[in-house]
C-alpha cells in the first residue's frame, strides 16, 4: 500500500519535531504494511459525517485522518493532528 500526503498533512508534520516526525513516519509505513489488518482494528475507524473518511491513531493523543485513493492502493493522508484538533476543518478537505 502507498502512502501519499496531501498538502495540509505537510503542514501539519511540520508542525512537529524531528523525533516526532520519524515517529509519525514510522507508525503510518506500519500501517500501510500492514492495513488489511489493521482496518478492523479498533485504531482505524470511519468518521460519522463524513463518508470516505477515516482516522488512525498513532498514539493516544495523535490522530491520522485519510481517504483512500484508487482501490485501496493508495493511502492519501488528509490530516495529522493531536486528537482535540484532528477533526477541524474536515468540510475544506
Amino acid at each position: 500500500m502507498i502512502i501519499d500526503f496531501s498538502e495540509s498533512a505537510l503542514n501539519d508534520l511540520d508542525k512537529f519535531n524531528k523525533k516526532d516526525i520519524e515517529f509519525i513516519i514510522k507508525k503510518l509505513e506500519y500501517f500501510a504494511n500492514n492495513y488489511d489488518i489493521l482496518k478492523n482494528s479498533k485504531n482505524v475507524t470511519a468518521i460519522v459525517n463524513h463518508s470516505g473518511f477515516y482516522r488512525y491513531v498513532i498514539k493516544k493523543d495523535l490522530r491520522a485522518i485519510y481517504t483512500i485513493k484508487n482501490n485501496k492502493i493508495e493511502i492519501l493522508i488528509l490530516r495529522i493532528s493531536f486528537r482535540k484538533n484532528a477533526y477541524d476543518d474536515l468540510d475544506i478537505l
